[in-house]
């Protein structure tokens, strides 16, 4: 019966309107996986119904009834695709659904975290690479992601996040520091922690960078970026800044980055994730090795251009938002063409 009901929606849906039902960690509500809400609602916008899933409690003794919760949102609505907007217990608890599932690795699913344990990584990981089996589609968000998947590589795509090129976009430095009551004199570089709880973003480097840049009898700050921050404020604290670091041990694709080159700013980062690829042919921007002494030097060489406005946001209009969520629907529908599918549909386990 299932096999017959998935046959038929593979065949009418690319005629109708499609259903996708998003598998998401964290609440609904708040800052946590933004770049994730902003793409669902960008892919809404782009003609695409959509049904979310906040996997809120991810322990593991609550797999079984979050996955039973999430098997019947199936049942009930038959979208026509699942993804699933991270790996590990979140992309567990999406297989054995009756319908495709694509899966978004985004960072510290198939990299370290410094926040878990050798075997709490471990079991990460393997969660990670073990759900990709069951996935029709995997994205991963660089190509550093890409290449950490151990099964299936052939089939998977990369995807960056997009960037809300409506909210950053380029404001004139003295305006946004009015607004924060800043000092107009001072050299300030932006340092996002998010919601970090680890090193693993190494301020502790942010910190001895700029230290060193003071002893060179230049006053500067840092300015530390938490992940409680109200959206609409972040682009008016981007914009009051002179500099973006990025210097974590690892990430995906992150944001922050492309979010300052739409707002127009400079950015020293070391090579991690997708920042080499992002800022590539983007005026005023570093790559730098992971040591204080480098990365000084470039804000120092920034402060002696200060009032460097980068040539970013042009380069982001390709990563915004709608052409991100094109790319990404591009995938849904040729998942579902007829002609490019596969006779047989998953194992409704449930049926």
């Amino acid at each position: 019966m299932a096999a017959k009901w998935w046959a038929h929606e593979r065949e009418t849906s690319v005629k109708r309107k499609l259903k996708v039902l998003f598998v998401i960690p964290g609440e609904k509500v708040g800052s946590g996986m933004i770049f994730a809400k902003r793409q669902i609602k960008s892919i809404e916008r782009s003609g695409v119904a959509s049904l979310e899933f906040y996997f809120e409690n991810r322990s593991t003794s609550r797999l079984p009834s979050q996955w039973l919760k999430l098997h019947k949102l199936v049942r009930r609505h038959r979208p026509h695709l699942i993804h699933a907007h991270f790996g590990t217990i979140t992309s567990l608890i999406s297989i054995f659904h009756s319908v495709p599932l694509i899966v978004t690795f985004r960072g510290s699913d198939l990299n370290k975290n410094s926040n878990r344990s050798f075997t709490g990584n471990a079991m990460a990981l393997f969660i990670s690479q073990f759900s990709s089996l069951f996935a029709r589609k995997t994205i991963c968000v660089s190509e550093q992601l890409k290449d950490r998947l151990w099964f299936r590589c052939g089939q998977a795509t990369v995807i960056p996040s997009g960037v809300d090129t409506n909210l950053f976009h380029p404001i004139k430095k003295s305006d946004a520091r009015a607004l924060l009551r800043w000092n107009l004199d001072e050299f300030v570089a932006l340092f996002n922690l998010g919601h970090a709880r680890s090193n693993n973003k190494r301020l502790d480097l942010a910190q001895a960078a700029i230290a060193k840049v003071v002893q060179g009898g230049i006053a500067a700050r840092l300015e530390i970026m938490s992940g409680e921050i109200a959206a609409e404020h972040v682009p008016i604290i981007m914009n009051a800044c002179d500099v973006v670091l990025m210097l974590s041990d690892y990430e995906g694709s992150p944001n922050v980055v492309k979010e300052a080159a739409a707002c127009g700013l400079p950015i020293v980062s070391v090579d991690v994730g997708d920042v080499r690829e992002t800022i590539n042919g983007m005026s005023g921007c570093r790559i730098v090795e992971r040591n204080p002494r480098a990365i000084a030097m470039a804000l120092i060489d920034i402060y002696n251009r200060r009032d460097l406005k980068t040539n970013g946001r042009k380069i982001m209009i390709k990563l915004s938002l709608p052409a991100i969520a094109a790319r990404v629907i591009r995938i849904y529908r040729d998942l579902l063409a007829p002609e490019k599918s596969a006779a047989t549909p998953p194992t409704h386990l449930g049926s």
